[in-house]
């Protein structure tokens, strides 16, 4: 099976690698500034990047291409709810 890589845009980096890794079992690949990140579990990896503010909010989307499959996700909260048992 190939490799399929997800990118969310996530306003808390740190928050969201964190909780991919303790909760779902991601394991970390890269984590070279602090707006960007790289996880795998099997054959998934995850891309989680921060949202750039120079950006055009409203521009358009790039199309998916045989390589990767890019998830974009607009105004999704992260919750972490860390309830104790």
């Amino acid at each position: 099976m190939s490799t399929v890589r997800v990118r969310y845009i996530v306003h808390d980096v740190d928050a969201a690698m964190s909780f991919y890794r303790r909760h779902l079992g991601f394991e970390m690949v890269m984590h070279p500034a602090p707006s960007f990140a790289m996880l795998s579990r099997g054959d998934l990896r995850l891309v989680l990047s921060a949202p750039n503010p120079s950006a055009d909010s409203h521009r358009t989307l790039p199309q998916p291409s045989n390589h990767a499959l890019d998830i974009w996700l607009r105004h999704v909260p992260f919750h972490n709810d860390e309830r104790k048992a």
